[in-house]
């Protein structure tokens, strides 16, 4: 983490003037969330913030939320928040016999339920 601080303080220092178009998106996740490492990734450079709506409880997206409103604030830095929701998933139950060929033109019925394909 270090190198990366120095080396984006460095290009930063390079290009005072030129605001930088490229944005960093860094992952929030259970090696990240925590108050020291956001203020890191801040310092490095980071733009926003993405919380996997796909992990966790609501209660710890709140809490990575805040962490973030909370070290953007004390940094004065202003940090954009992505919660990434998980779209719909289609799920493959169990097929007779472990798989299914198709060829072009094969018809394929998707059904709800435990029904052996």
């Amino acid at each position: 983490m270090k190198h990366a601080t120095e080396r984006t303080t460095y290009t930063m220092q390079l290009k005072r003037g030129k605001p930088r178009r490229t944005k960093i998106i860094c992952t929030l996740g259970p090696a990240s969330a925590n108050p020291e490492m956001v203020r890191k990734l801040i310092t490095a450079g980071m733009n926003v913030a993405r919380i996997n709506c796909s992990h966790g409880t609501v209660d710890d997206r709140r809490a990575w939320f805040q962490m973030v409103r909370e070290a953007a604030l004390e940094m004065q830095r202003t940090i954009a928040i992505l919660f990434d929701l998980s779209g719909v998933k289609m799920r493959i139950g169990k097929l007779e016999g472990g798989h299914i060929d198709l060829k072009v033109g094969d018809e394929v019925r998707f059904v709800r339920g435990d029904a052996i394909g």
